[in-house]
């Protein structure tokens, strides 16, 4: 059993993550002065936990995009007559000039160049990001390599039991004892798995045709709408693997009949008492063993459209009325929307899910050590290739790729709860 910390420190001003990407993704958080108080904030409020998680995530991805993109500039180096240490000196100077927020030269300085990239492989994999849903069901470790390590902590005291496994809790374990080395003692140590991150790539495609029309007509452009398509196809892959790993990593499975024998026939209200079977009996027993075996409780779930359909029928169930907010994300991840919470359990609608299932999990997101389902980011949307066009048929093309790794730990947290019979 691992030991769960709330990873919610606050970053200062001379951060070094902070001033090497703060100004490139202040924007995603409405400017550089509420991203400066969302970093900065020790309040303990959950909301803005989750804000001051989020934006040290988009840091840690920063860093990955920077360490690609500092691969990327030094196999070009040659190419540009350049050996390595001008390359890194050049990448260095472009950094402390965005560190100050001073613009660099146009045309072709290397400086200006160098800090545009950067740029724009930074934004392109903030765009897939925020679109993620996986990023609120599993913890996220970001990788700076292709392949790499994921880590877990664990708390012990000085015989190596854990401290989290409460079947050997000892009450007495800190009692005075006098003083030296009589005092008992704990400690933290990081278990680490290796993971291989795997790639997903897209190339799209424009003609001529269509650029100039959408430029000229509705000043719009074909790069951008077409980059756009390209996050959110990624997204949904990447949230399709998770969603459907989880569902087949789960431990336990559970079953409700939601029309018994006669159900048709009852009154509303003998239906309704009967509905609630599904709360007080296989939810609460869903929470009872996962919190018997690994101490949490279910905090998110993915139901099928069967299941959603139920939980509308259960006073208890808070449907999602406006928008597309997803709590601190506002954009739809993919096929799978926010549908509302059930006894502080957000649910989340998902039509290629089984439509008589529904997957319950726990997370905690406030802690990128917490051993549960890993998902590691690495590269995210890395530009594979710049805009470039097709002599023979004027055919704009760009190709971007995708990288990342997942690493189940814990499968007691997951479990499946099925409706049967169920139309």
């Amino acid at each position: 059993m691992y030991a769960a910390i709330p990873f919610v420190a606050p970053r200062q001003q001379n951060d070094p993550l902070r001033q090497r990407w703060g100004r490139l993704i202040c924007e995603h958080f409405g400017g550089e002065e509420a991203l400066g108080k969302i970093l900065e904030s020790r309040s303990q409020d959950p909301d803005a936990i989750r804000k001051r998680v989020r934006a040290n995530q988009m840091l840690l991805l920063a860093e990955a995009a920077g360490v690609q993109t500092r691969y990327v500039m030094e196999s070009l180096a040659p190419r540009w007559g350049m050996n390595t240490n001008d390359m890194r000196a050049a990448m260095k100077q472009a950094a402390q000039m965005q560190v100050r927020g001073e613009a660099a030269g146009a045309g072709a300085n290397l400086v200006a160049d160098i800090t545009q990239f950067t740029t724009s492989v930074l934004h392109t994999s903030l765009e897939i990001f925020p679109r993620l849903l996986a990023n609120q069901l599993v913890s996220i470790q970001p990788l700076t390599a292709p392949s790499g390590y994921v880590f877990f902590l664990r708390s012990e005291d000085d015989s190596g039991r854990n401290l989290s496994d409460l079947d050997l809790f000892d009450k007495d374990y800190s009692a005075d004892p006098g003083e030296g080395e009589q005092i008992k003692r704990v400690k933290s140590t990081l278990d680490k798995e290796l993971v291989e991150v795997s790639y997903r790539k897209l190339m799209w495609e424009a003609s001529h045709e269509v650029q100039v029309a959408l430029r000229s007509q509705y000043s719009m452009s074909i790069e951008q709408i077409n980059d756009g398509i390209v996050a959110r196809e990624m997204a949904w892959e990447v949230d399709r693997v998770i969603i459907d790993r989880l569902y087949e990593f789960g431990e336990h499975d559970y079953y409700f009949d939601p029309t018994p024998t006669g159900y048709d026939s009852w009154n509303e209200t003998d239906k309704q008492a009967y509905d609630k079977n599904f709360l007080r009996k296989t939810m609460a027993e869903v929470e009872t063993n996962m919190q018997k075996e690994i101490f949490v409780k279910p905090n998110w779930a993915i139901a099928g459209s069967e299941v959603i359909k139920f939980l509308k029928r259960l006073r208890e169930f808070e449907a999602h009325k406006s928008g597309t907010s997803m709590g601190d994300m506002v954009l739809t991840n993919g096929s799978a929307h926010f549908a509302g919470t059930i006894q502080d359990i957000k649910v989340w609608h998902d039509p290629q899910l089984d439509d008589c299932a529904m997957l319950v999990g726990h997370t905690e997101q406030m802690d990128p050590f917490y051993a549960g389902y890993i998902w590691s980011p690495f590269g995210l949307a890395s530009i594979l290739t710049a805009a470039w066009t097709d002599p023979d048929f004027l055919l704009t093309k760009k190709a971007r790729a995708l990288a990342f790794a997942t690493y189940g730990v814990r499968r007691k947290q997951y479990a499946r709860v099925h409706l049967r019979p169920c139309s």
